[in-house]
């Protein structure tokens, strides 16, 4: 296989958003054991074989977004930023669990546990898998990609694996040539079901604490919150029995290898109200499928009405926020004003109104801390904004495309395409105002695209005139290039 070849068939498995891509150069290591260096994203040119083959020969450190502009994935990866990682317990995990995940050392030192699939998935179906598979492998702290489930302007990318000899992927303590990679992996055919936990130390409770159960016990310095998170499960489950059941999980070494000796205090402090699980401590966290935990009777949604997650998309100008409520077994999607989600009473009435439910009484601070531990999703930063205004002025130029200057002294919307320079030139007012956006804004699009507002473009007649432009590349971006013919010598 050639390195061509081998740069084609990366590209196809790697493949996602094709109109974007990041760029990192290497640099110093941390007092972490990470490895630094400069990251650059490329926004509105297409990956292509080549980029991957400069990839692959080590002239470039090439980046890839899993999620392509329908929001679909065809691959997902657990990025473990431990240095340096536990990779024999990681690849013992996985095997234990038969996941198809794929071990790659990474960019910094630390690993990239990759799932791939021969067709494309819902972003939000491949980031719930990759997750319920990383809380199984105590990995449930660590990121995910696709970070988005709707794509923004461009999407967070990943490092690529076999940048020259480096980053390749493991077969126990084998590195696999690039070749024998290709000849390795195997995409599933469809995202597999994760199966949490079933075991009934602590039926309908969090799969954390089940998880944590069935491979145990926990270490010494970890046992004061463990506890806390199985007292908090009890006072739920038995509320009568509670504080002697958690004196027996004190006693069980599977649980625990020594037993903690301020577990009376522990339990007199438990007594006094109604904790909520700290799911963010250790060692929960790394076991945390805060999804399927929603859906249990003693897991942290205690069998409630409650938003689980938020998503704030915008234009750069107005913003929507959309809250996921999680209601009688099922997960509803809201959407409320910045009002209606700061005040629990008046989120209260959406949600009645909406999904006939109701999520509990908090005070107002108490609401606000709930709302801060929520995973969200910014989406109002101008992304979609720009996003959108990209789209749309691609298109308008394309539809009015001219390869003479006269017509721009004939029709003010006429755009000019300019081969010899590489420029399309147009009047900035004009496409303002058929785009419904502020002359300023679009001019400041232009100047972060490469282009330029005050140009003295010549046309026929000695007439002058100031045009905007951008660079060509840009506008005919992941779209079929027109057959404009070569310009005749600039007489500017």
């Amino acid at each position: 296989m050639t390195l061509e070849e081998e740069a084609a068939r990366m590209h196809a498995l790697f493949r996602g958003n094709e109109n974007a891509y990041g760029t990192f150069k290497l640099g110093d290591i941390d007092e972490t054991g990470k490895i630094t260096g400069i990251a650059a994203t490329v926004k509105g040119k297409p990956v292509t074989d080549e980029l991957w083959l400069r990839h692959l020969k080590g002239e470039i450190g090439l980046g890839i977004v899993p999620i392509d502009q329908n929001n679909s994935c065809r691959w997902g990866c657990i990025d473990v930023d431990e240095y340096p990682p536990q990779i024999s317990r990681i690849q013992a995990a996985i095997e234990r669990h038969k996941f198809p995940l794929y071990v790659f050392l990474s960019k910094s030192g630390g690993c990239h546990l990759i799932l791939f699939a021969k067709s494309s998935n819902p972003a939000k179906a491949m980031r719930d898998c990759l997750q319920a598979m990383a809380a199984a492998l105590g990995l449930g702290d660590k990121e995910i990609f696709p970070k988005q489930t709707v794509k923004g302007a461009v999407g967070n990318w990943l490092n690529m694996p076999y940048f020259d000899k480096a980053r390749p992927c493991l077969s126990g303590n084998t590195q696999l040539t690039r070749a024998a990679f290709l000849d390795y992996v195997k995409p599933v055919d469809k995202l597999p079901k994760v199966i949490s936990s079933v075991k009934s130390r602590f039926p309908d409770g969090p799969p954390c604490l089940q998880t944590l159960a069935e491979y145990g016990p926990v270490g010494d310095h970890q046992k004061h919150d463990y506890l806390f998170a199985i007292g908090t499960y009890l006072k739920m489950a038995d509320k009568e029995h509670w504080a002697s059941q958690l004196r027996m999980c004190n006693s069980d070494t599977t649980l625990l290898p020594n037993g903690h000796t301020g577990i009376e205090q522990l339990i007199e402090d438990l007594s006094k109200t109604d904790y909520e699980y700290r799911c963010k401590q250790p060692p929960i966290n790394k076991y945390c499928n805060r999804a399927l935990c929603l859906t249990r009777k003693n897991g942290v949604a205690k069998g409630r009405c409650i938003p689980t997650s938020l998503v704030y998309y915008g234009d750069g100008r107005t913003t929507t926020t959309f809250v996921t409520v999680w209601s009688k077994g099922k997960e509803h999607e809201i959407s409320v004003t910045t009002q209606e989600l700061l005040d629990p009473t008046k989120f209260m009435s959406v949600c009645v109104d909406r999904i006939h439910d109701y999520p509990p009484i908090l005070k107002r601070n108490d609401w606000l801390a709930l709302l801060d531990t929520l995973p969200k999703t910014s989406m109002w930063t101008g992304e979609m904004f720009e996003d959108n205004l990209f789209d749309k002025l691609q298109q308008f130029c394309l539809n009015n495309k001219t390869e003479d200057r006269a017509d721009l002294l004939l029709i003010e919307k006429r755009v000019l395409f300019e081969r010899k320079r590489k420029r399309v030139y147009f009047k900035a007012a004009v496409v303002a105002q058929a785009l419904g956006i502020s002359t300023g804004e679009l001019e400041k699009f232009i100047r972060q695209h490469g282009g330029n507002n005050a140009e003295q473009l010549a046309l026929p007649n000695n007439i002058n005139r100031r045009f905007s432009w951008l660079p060509m590349d840009n506008i005919l971006a992941a779209l079929p290039e027109p057959k404009v013919p070569e310009a005749e010598d600039d007489p500017i």
